[in-house]
């Protein structure tokens, strides 16, 4: 999908009645697009934390000495900064980890590809997440690697991309609710006339609902099941 669609989409709806994005005020002006393209990526950053757009995996090695695990690209073999503990599993210029972890959303046993529970307060072993990309692994667990499944950012768009080249990488079906985070963002400054920002918190809203809609839609549990999926693809 290109920028120009998502631009051209704004000007003609959630923009429409503003002069800093109405096409009957001239569209978007260029003097804005670094303000517009700020507000696209945090919501395309929101997206892919609160949807599994993009799952990604790593082999995390296990120190029975330690048991927290941040990952971070300064722990991968990869890196060739010293001073930090290695124990993501990659190669340079193959499979290369990138700091794009939004949320770790499975464990698996890289054996048998089995799901590890996960902050489960019943389970005799339970990994637990200490924030977005911080993994706690429970004392005395048995194996010296583990799956990690996560949610992966999708690339970000510096803020001077041509908007009538650019290629936003996420599949078309998203684009709505993008619209409505971006007008909720803009809206969030913008005073309606009775005095609210009524429109910024309706727009938000909508977006909450779209992502809601796309949870209980068969098509993100597709997308869901094929990351349970990876350990047959040459992991295991």
């Amino acid at each position: 999908m290109k920028l120009q669609e998502i631009f051209t989409q704004l000007s003609s709806g959630e923009l429409a009645d503003i002069h800093m994005g109405g096409f009957d005020f001239g569209g978007i002006q260029a003097s804005d697009n670094a303000m517009i393209i700020a507000h696209i990526n945090l919501a395309l950053m929101e997206l892919h934390m609160r949807l599994p757009i993009r799952l990604n995996k790593l082999l995390l090695l296990l120190d029975p000495n330690k048991n927290q695990y941040l990952l971070d690209k300064r722990h991968a073999k990869s890196n060739p900064t010293q001073g930090y503990d290695k124990y993501i599993e990659d190669t340079a210029g193959l499979d290369e980890f990138k700091d794009e972890v939004l949320k770790i959303d499975r464990i698996y046993n890289s054996c048998t590809g089995k799901q590890l529970p996960l902050n489960d307060e019943h389970a005799l072993f339970a990994f637990n997440t200490l924030n977005a990309n911080t993994l706690q692994v429970p004392i005395d667990y048995p194996d010296d690697n583990i799956l990690v499944s996560y949610r992966a950012s999708t690339a970000y768009i510096p803020e001077d991309a041509d908007i009538s080249t650019y290629e936003v990488d996420v599949p078309r079906m998203y684009l709505l609710p993008i619209l409505y985070f971006v007008g909720s963002r803009v809206f969030t400054n913008h005073i309606d006339g009775d005095g609210s920002s009524n429109t910024g918190v309706a727009f938000m809203q909508r977006f909450d609902l779209a992502i809601h809609n796309f949870k209980q839609s068969n098509l993100v549990t597709h997308v869901q099941e094929q990351s349970d999926k990876f350990h047959m693809n040459g992991w295991v």
